[in-house]
């Protein structure tokens, strides 16, 4: 099968196209007047509404008794309240139990460590002179003396990829390509 013959809506020009494009149009001058006839006729059963019909829409929208129900709430009369709280509201909550290990590195003191080790080797991996994403590495671990813990003697900064050549393991939260 070839191609057929169809006039265009429009200016009644003939198009000579495939049956399966359903051509309605002959150019985009053409188009442009199809789709402002269409969304006019359109418009004219009921089928689409103007801005003002819009907005009025939204107005019965917000006022509904449904809306009253669940939308535009703050607080505990919201029913999505209590969602990725900390403490008892949240669902991992396991009744205040942080274990030793983390409560050692979420030690404001730890920040405040780790910035002066920074501080003092200029931002620079000690061991490669790399400067990038770096770590603050304790010499002497928190598990073997803690009392040294936050002393800036006991740190220094390397890059991710020198602190897991000490460790001889994966260290951070992402791997590093060099």
């Amino acid at each position: 099968m070839g191609k057929v013959s169809v006039s265009c809506i429009i200016c009644g020009k003939e198009i000579y196209d495939w049956p399966s494009k359903e051509r309605k149009v002959c150019s985009k001058e053409c188009s442009k007047r199809y789709s402002s006839f269409y969304l006019k006729e359109k418009y004219q059963k009921g089928e689409i509404f103007g801005a003002e019909h819009r907005a009025n829409i939204s107005k019965a929208l917000k006022t509904s008794e449904k809306a009253k129900k669940t939308q535009f709430k703050k607080g505990p009369e919201n029913p999505a309240y209590g969602r990725n709280q900390t403490g008892p509201a949240n669902n991992n909550w396991k009744g205040g139990i942080t274990n030793s290990n983390q409560k050692k590195r979420n030690d404001p003191r730890m920040k405040e460590w780790r910035q002066a080790v920074f501080e003092r080797d200029k931002f620079t991996c000690q061991d490669c002179g790399a400067k990038g994403y770096l770590q603050a590495h304790h010499i002497v671990p928190i598990s073997e003396d803690l009392s040294i813990a936050f002393d800036i003697k006991n740190g220094k900064t390397v890059c991710v990829e020198c602190h897991e050549k000490i460790h001889g393991k994966f260290i951070g939260k992402f791997k590093q390509k060099s």
